[in-house]
């Protein structure tokens, strides 16, 4: 992994949650998240900024801020990049790492034509660093700052929630759903982690069927099977979760 304060010396972090624990005894999810402004909360401003909002029936030890007119076409970069489940597309702005798709998946864009090739941009340099560490069991808690693109507001809580999960363990839709505080919304919940635009880093792979079941994955079964193997070698046992 390379020298992180290099790397971020160059990005301006919108929110963090950091600790001075190292990676392997943190216990808990704490990917730095920017997220786009929605009207949620009540300091969340409507124009240009930042706001800060905490949706219903969220842990309110996440923080979670909101950002405004930052991730277009016309200023994104993009890489791919190699791991044990295929071809990564990963994209980013100057601030943020906005997308990372399995390309043999479900929902993947196109290589939009305003985009650049920046295998040398800083926030996809630490994404792939910091990806070839997790694949190779040195790293479950993700620092590198996300922004996911697109998406609700009812889809950006689900994601947030998804933060919240930590590396080694898994829960149901219907526990993410209350997490939400929306009980009823299990299929819609589902849904919307189908739509997660930042894989395996937004851990919508830990969500898992009430019987246990991997149920559904946009990048197939088979990889989520395999990440939660990868995970369960390295942290808590999984034992609800049908291998």
């Amino acid at each position: 992994v390379p020298d992180k304060k290099n790397v971020l010396g160059r990005v301006k972090l919108l929110a963090a949650r950091t600790t001075d624990q190292s990676n392997c005894e943190r216990s808990q999810s704490q990917t730095r998240a920017i997220f786009r402004i929605h009207n949620e909360g009540p300091e969340v401003k409507t124009g240009r900024g930042e706001g800060k909002a905490t949706p219903d029936g969220q842990d309110p030890s996440v923080t979670i801020w909101f950002q405004d007119g930052v991730s277009t076409e016309m200023n994104r970069s993009y890489a791919l990049h190699a791991c044990p489940l295929g071809e990564l597309l990963l994209v980013a702005h100057e601030l943020a790492l906005t997308e990372v798709h399995l390309r043999h998946g479900k929902h993947v864009p196109p290589l939009h034509e305003a985009w650049t090739k920046a295998d040398d941009h800083p926030i996809l340099h630490l994404a792939k660093a910091e990806l070839d560490a997790y694949f190779a069991g040195r790293l479950h808690v993700f620092t590198v700052p996300i922004e996911p693109f697109g998406g609700t507001p009812f889809q950006q809580g689900a994601w947030s929630t998804l933060l919240q999960i930590p590396f080694g363990e898994t829960r149901t839709y219907a526990q993410q759903a209350a997490l939400m505080g929306k009980p009823s919304a299990t299929r819609a919940v589902g849904a919307a982690n189908g739509r997660n635009p930042i894989c395996i880093i937004i851990p919508c792979h830990r969500v898992i069927g009430s019987n246990g079941s991997l149920t559904g994955y946009a990048g197939g079964v088979e990889a989520k099977r395999t990440l939660l193997a990868l995970e369960a070698a390295a942290g808590p046992n999984l034992s609800q979760v049908v291998i």
